[in-house]
């Protein structure tokens, strides 16, 4: 055990001076040395080119003045004397025109879907009346208006038929003691509620 500790003491010593700086150590190579840059000259400078003012501009000359033309004053209005107006001879004396008799038949209105046959006439005349423009076969009532107001109508509805119109109703209006004067009949459906309107005039 003891050789072999002798054996490595040499090496331990040899440690020991590396490790304690006794001058004996590993050769270390020396560094490398980096060259300086070329150095490149700055270029040759160039002097701006020297400036050359621009020519002045020549002046125009102001043109010449042209004075406006002398104002000559309008002549003073000299009003006309006003002629006296020439008088219209009188008219001749007409006479006057004979007058027309009345349209007993005038101002009747128009009928609403529906014609009455004729429009005027008296009291034994006989009148025609054709209604239209309601459904098939719907219920209808009507009644008649004077000029004191409702004359009479209906207490029950018909069958206006399959065309949705009636033609050819007839009526008397000495058998419904009318009087001279405006009438109109009405004719109302009970589902549509649409209306016909007739107007007739009994003359005397």
């Amino acid at each position: 055990m003891r050789a072999h500790l002798y054996r490595l003491l040499p090496w331990t010593v040899c440690l020991v001076c590396v490790l304690a700086g006794c001058g004996v150590g590993i050769l270390q190579p020396a560094p490398t040395v980096t060259p300086v840059p070329t150095y490149t000259p700055l270029p040759t400078y160039t002097p701006f080119p020297t400036f050359t003012p621009p020519p002045s501009p020549t002046p125009s000359p102001m043109p010449t003045y042209t004075p406006l033309p002398t104002y000559t004053p309008l002549p003073t209005y000299t009003p006309q004397p006003t002629p006296e107006p020439t008088k219209k001879p009188a008219a001749p004396t007409q006479r006057p025109a004979p007058t027309q008799p009345s349209d007993p038949c005038a101002g009747i209105p128009a009928d609403v879907d529906g014609s009455i046959t004729p429009k005027c006439g008296r009291a034994n005349t006989t009148f025609y009346i054709d209604i239209w423009g309601f459904a098939a076969h719907e219920r209808i009532g009507f009644w008649l208006n004077g000029p004191a107001g409702v004359v009479g109508g209906t207490y029950q509805t018909y069958d206006i038929g399959p065309q949705g119109r009636a033609d050819d109703l007839f009526f008397t209006p000495s058998e419904l003691d009318l009087g001279p004067g405006l009438y109109f009949w009405v004719f109302e459906g009970t589902s549509t509620h649409h209306q016909s309107i007739v107007y007739f005039k009994i003359i005397p």
